[in-house]
């Protein structure tokens, strides 16, 4: 199974960064559609993040342990409030994923 936790600004409620963690478990490495999703949305979402907005976020993914995070750094409100759009549509989107895929994809908050 995927986990995916979305981090939180703990005075806002801001989204602020994500933790990926394992493969859905339905398909080989490399053949599973669930884990593929969820990989093109969550890299999408740094693009977004770097290429877009131009924050300099935290990212780390790793393939062999299958997990992936990405957490944006002190920024001015303003970016925050971008940051959060491009994460709140990324969530948006693996919940849709989730309510079809509820054995393979878990989505938590914290």
């Amino acid at each position: 199974m995927t986990t995916v936790t979305w981090q939180l600004e703990s005075t806002t409620g801001r989204l602020v960064g994500f933790k990926a963690v394992g493969h859905a478990g339905d398909a080989p490495a490399g053949e599973n559609l669930v884990c593929a999703a969820v990989s093109a949305v969550l890299q999408t979402t740094v693009l977004g993040l770097r290429e877009v907005l131009g924050i300099p976020v935290n990212y780390r993914a790793s393939e062999t342990d299958a997990d992936m995070s990405c957490t944006v750094p002190k920024v001015s409100d303003e970016l925050l409030d971008r940051a959060d759009i491009i994460l709140q549509t990324a969530a948006a989107g693996l919940d849709s994923i989730a309510k079809a895929y509820p054995q393979t994809l878990r989505i938590t908050r914290e």
